[in-house]
C-alpha cells in the first residue's frame, strides 16, 4: 500500500490537527516584506546568501530578496495550486511541529527558495567569469612559464604571447619578463583588494546567452538553502512517538526537505515524499519494508557543484 497517497489526500487527526489555514499576504493591509513577522524566516535565509551591493555605498546590505518576492507574489507569478497538498500533508505538518517551526512562515520559506531556484536553474543567464576570476586566470597562465627572479631580472622557462587587438593591427608582449611583470603588477592590485568589490567580483551579463539545467541541480540548491535554514532545530521530543508504525513523526530533516520539493511540485517523482516502500525480493514470498532516502542518494552526485548562472529574478 501506499501511505503517501492514502494519508496526503485525507484530511484527519495525527498527533496534531492536521489542516491548516494560511493567511495570504496579498491580503495583509501595509504589508512590508523587510519587518513584517510572516517574512522573518525569509529575511534569515536571505541575509545569509542574497545580500544585495549596493553601489552609492559599495557595500553589502541587506538582502532585497523579500520585497521582491512579496511584489511577484502579489504581481501573480504564484500558482499556489500545491498549497492542498501542503496543508493536508499529516507527516509534513507533524515535523514542522515537532521542530516549533510556524506552518505559514515556512511555507513562505519554501516558496520564496523555489522562485529563487527557478531563477537560477530555468532558462537562465549563463555567468560569465568575474573580472576577479579572469585576472586569476590570466595569472595562472602566466605561471605556466615559472617566472622567477634572478638578480635585477625575471627569467621565464619558454616563451608567452599575450596579444591585445584594438585597432587592426594587434599589440602582441612575447617577452616573458615583460609577462612575469604584469603577473606581479596583478596579484599585487588583488592582494589590496581582496575584500568582495563590486568592481572586480561582478561581471558583464549577456542576456542572449541562455541554458536550463537538469533538475538535479533544482534539488542540490533547494536542499542547500533550506538544509542552512533547519540544521540548528531541535526537536520536542515528547512529540515524537518511538513506535515503528504509520503515526510516527518524523523528525528527519532530510526527509521534510524532500516532502516539500514533491509537494512544491519542483519533482513528480513520489520516492522522494515517501519514508519507505515494500520491496519484494526474488524468490521471497513476503515483501519487506526499507527506507528510501531518495533525496540523499541524489545528492551524493552533486558534492562541491558550482552554479555558474545570473538569477533572472532577484537582481
Amino acid at each position: 500500500m501506499n501511505y503517501r497517497k492514502l494519508r496526503l489526500n485525507l484530511v484527519r487527526w495525527s498527533f496534531f490537527v492536521t489542516f491548516v489555514s494560511m493567511t495570504d499576504i496579498k491580503d495583509i493591509p501595509n504589508f512590508v516584506a523587510e519587518t513584517d513577522p510572516l517574512f522573518s524566516y525569509i529575511r534569515k535565509v536571505a541575509n545569509e546568501f542574497w545580500l544585495f551591493y549596493d553601489p552609492d555605498i559599495q557595500e553589502l546590505t541587506y538582502s532585497i530578496v523579500p520585497d521582491t518576492f512579496y511584489k511577484r507574489y502579489c504581481n501573480g507569478y504564484f500558482i499556489v495550486d500545491r498549497l492542498v497538498k501542503y496543508e493536508t500533508s499529516i507527516e509534513v505538518q507533524d515535523t514542522l511541529k515537532a521542530f516549533g517551526l510556524d506552518h505559514e512562515k515556512f511555507w513562505y520559506l519554501c516558496l520564496v527558495i523555489k522562485d529563487y531556484v527557478d531563477g537560477e536553474t530555468i532558462d537562465t543567464i549563463i555567468d560569465k567569469p568575474t573580472h576577479r576570476e579572469e585576472l586569476l586566470n590570466f595569472v595562472s597562465e602566466i605561471e605556466k612559464l615559472k617566472p622567477r627572479r634572478w638578480g635585477d631580472l625575471y627569467l621565464t622557462d619558454g616563451c608567452g604571447e599575450l596579444t591585445i587587438k584594438t585597432s587592426k593591427h594587434p599589440y602582441i608582449i612575447k617577452d616573458g619578463q615583460t609577462l612575469a611583470l604584469i603577473k606581479i603588477a596583478i596579484e599585487e592590485f588583488l592582494k589590496r583588494n581582496q575584500e568582495q568589490s563590486f568592481i572586480l567580483d561582478t561581471a558583464p551579463v549577456d542576456f542572449d546567452n541562455k541554458t536550463t539545467l537538469p533538475e538535479g541541480y533544482r534539488l542540490y540548491l533547494f536542499d542547500k538553502y533550506l538544509s542552512w535554514f533547519l540544521k540548528d532545530l531541535k526537536a520536542n521530543k515528547s512529540l515524537i512517538s518511538t513506535k515503528t508504525d504509520n503515526n510516527r513523526v518524523s523528525i528527519d530533516k532530510k526527509l521534510l526537505i524532500s516532502r516539500m520539493l514533491f509537494i512544491l511540485g519542483i519533482t513528480d517523482d513520489e520516492d522522494y515524499y515517501d519514508e519507505f516502500k515494500e520491496v519484494k525480493k526474488e524468490g521471497k514470498k513476503r515483501t519487506i519494508t526499507t527506507k528510501i532516502d531518495k533525496l540523499k542518494n541524489t545528492l551524493k552526485n552533486y558534492k562541491g557543484v558550482k552554479v555558474k548562472t545570473h538569477n533572472i529574478y532577484y537582481w
